[in-house]
C-alpha cells in the first residue's frame, strides 16, 4: 500500500499461533535508553524494569577508606616466634630490689603551728577581699559558662584558656568561687575535655609526623618502642573511661569527638613504618655478611622487627598498605632465614 504524507504506519503482522512445533515467540524489545545512556523502566509502577543492581552495600569506615585493616599474618607469624622462644629456658628473671621506709620526717614544732595560723588568717582575708571585689565578674562569668554552647572542641580549648587567664587574678579559685552560684560540674567537664582533647591531638600530630633526627638506627628503634609503650598505656587507660567520659561530655554540651582515639591509635602507623624501614635496612647489610655472627645479628633484627609488628598491629587495629607492604618483607626473611613455612 502507498504512503501517504503523514498516514498512519501498516499495523505489524500478528503473532504466530502457537501451534505444536511453533517457533518460540520473538524476545521483547530492549528497554529504551533515557539520558545519559542508562536503561529505564518498562514499568514504572511495578518497580520490574531492567534498571542495573544497587550499589553493594558499604563497608566498614576503616576498609572505605582503605587506612587500615586486619593482617592475620602478623599474628600468624609472631605466634610461630613465640612459640619458637618459648621453647628454650627463660633468661628473663626479675631482680627487684626493696627499701626500707625511713624512721619518720620531721618533728612538727609550736612555731610551725603559729606559722600555719598566720598563714590562714591572711588566706581567709584574701579570699573575702576577692568574693567583695570580683563579684559582678564572677556572676558574670558564670553565666557566661552556663549558656555556652560551644561549636568544636578548637572552640572550647579557646574558651577555657580565656577563663583560666581570668580567674588567674583570684587568691584561691574553688574558695571563693564557693561564695557564688558557679556551675563547677559543667567547667570541670569544660576543662577535663579540653586538656584532654590537646594530649590526644598532640599524640596524633608527634606520631604521624615523627621527627626521626640524626640517631642511629638502633637508638631511633629504641625510641619508638618506648613512645609507642608510653602512648598505649595512655589509651589503654581512657579507653577504660572512655564510655563514661563521652557520655558526661556530651551531657554538657561539649562536642566531643568519639573518634579521636582511633585516630591517635592510626597516627603510630607512621611512626611505626619508619621502625620497619630501619630494621629492614639492617638486615638488609648484615645479609651481605656471611658469617655466623652476622647471622645471629639478623635473626635478632627479624625477631624485634616482628614482635614490634604485633605490639603495632594491635595497637592500631590493623596495618595500612604501607605497613603491610613493608611486614610482608620482614615476614618473607625470617621464614627464610628460619626455614619455616
Amino acid at each position: 500500500p502507498s504512503k501517504g504524507k503523514g498516514g498512519p504506519p501498516p499495523p505489524p503482522p500478528p503473532p504466530p499461533s502457537k501451534g505444536k512445533g511453533g517457533p518460540p515467540p520473538p524476545p521483547p524489545p530492549p528497554p529504551s535508553k533515557g539520558k545519559g545512556g542508562l536503561p529505564q523502566s518498562n514499568d514504572r509502577s511495578s518497580g520490574k524494569g531492567n534498571v542495573p543492581p544497587p550499589p553493594p552495600p558499604p563497608s566498614s569506615s576503616k576498609e572505605a577508606a582503605g587506612l587500615v585493616r586486619r593482617a592475620p599474618q602478623v599474628i600468624s607469624v609472631y605466634q610461630k616466634l613465640r612459640r619458637a622462644t618459648l621453647q628454650g629456658p627463660s633468661t628473663r628473671t626479675a631482680n627487684v630490689s626493696g627499701t626500707n621506709p625511713g624512721k619518720g620526717g620531721a618533728q612538727f614544732r609550736k612555731e610551725d603551728l603559729a606559722s600555719e595560723l598566720e598563714s590562714r588568717s591572711s588566706h581567709v582575708k584574701a579570699i573575702k577581699h576577692d568574693v567583695e571585689k570580683h563579684k559582678s565578674f564572677i556572676e558574670a562569668l558564670a553565666k557566661e559558662i552556663s549558656n555556652l554552647t560551644p561549636r568544636s572542641m578548637d572552640d572550647l580549648v579557646l574558651f577555657v584558656e580565656k577563663v583560666d587567664e581570668a580567674l588567674g587574678i583570684l587568691a584561691d579559685e574553688r574558695a571563693v568561687l564557693k561564695h557564688f552560684e558557679w556551675p563547677e560540674d559543667r567547667m570541670d567537664a569544660f576543662r577535663e575535655s579540653s586538656t584532654l582533647y590537646r594530649e590526644l591531638r598532640l599524640a596524633k600530630r608527634t606520631m604521624s609526623m615523627w621527627d626521626r633526627g640524626t640517631r642511629n638506627a638502633k637508638e631511633e628503634c629504641q625510641r619508638i618502642e618506648k613512645h609507642l609503650d608510653k602512648v598505649q598505656k595512655r589509651v589503654e587507660a581512657l579507653q577504660r573511661t572512655q564510655d563514661a567520659d563521652e557520655r558526661r561530655f556530651i551531657a554538657h554540651g561539649i562536642p566531643w569527638d568519639k573518634s579521636i582515639i582511633m585516630q591517635v591509635q592510626h597516627s603510630a602507623l607512621s611512626m611505626g613504618r619508619l621502625y620497619l624501614e630501619l630494621k629492614l635496612q639492617d638486615v638488609e647489610t648484615l645479609a651481605l655478611a656471611s658469617n655466623n655472627n652476622s647471622q645471629k645479628a639478623v635473626h635478632s633484627q627479624l625477631t624485634a622487627a616482628i614482635r614490634f609488628a604485633f605490639k603495632l598491629h594491635q595497637f592500631a587495629s590493623g596495618f595500612d598498605e604501607a605497613c603491610l607492604h613493608l611486614f610482608d618483607r620482614i615476614q618473607a626473611l625470617f621464614l627464610e632465614h628460619t626455614g619455616t613455612k
